[in-house]
């Protein structure tokens, strides 16, 4: 699992290492999402069909759909930075925590409490 870890979010990184076996990685987020390597990192992925999205139930029609309107309500401004116009950007950026944590997965130690 990764773990924003702005700020105040940090806290959450404390708790679950301390007090789970989940194992856990922290990410600082920062200018790096609004950068190649960020939530536009994601578009390949879709585009060369290497992230395939559910869609043969309700549930799982009705999930796509909420996490493609929040995907495509994320622009540039005019600033250069990455800002979500009309929706939360909640699932875009859980999915690309996914991404980082697949991506970064061989480093994850497994502790038991």
């Amino acid at each position: 699992m990764v773990i924003e870890t702005n700020g105040f979010q940090s806290i959450y990184h404390e708790i679950i290492s301390k007090d789970s076996s989940i194992p856990v990685k922290p990410h600082n987020t920062g200018l790096n999402k609004h950068q190649e390597n960020g939530l536009v990192s994601l578009s390949i992925l879709f585009e060369n069909n290497k992230i395939k999205i559910p869609y043969g139930d309700e549930h799982s029609s009705k999930f796509a759909e909420r996490m493609f309107e929040e995907f495509q309500s994320i622009s540039y401004t005019e600033k250069g930075s990455l800002e979500s116009v009309s929706f939360h950007d909640d699932i875009p950026m859980s999915f690309w925590f996914a991404y980082l944590g697949y991506v970064n997965g061989g480093g994850f130690d497994f502790v038991m409490l």
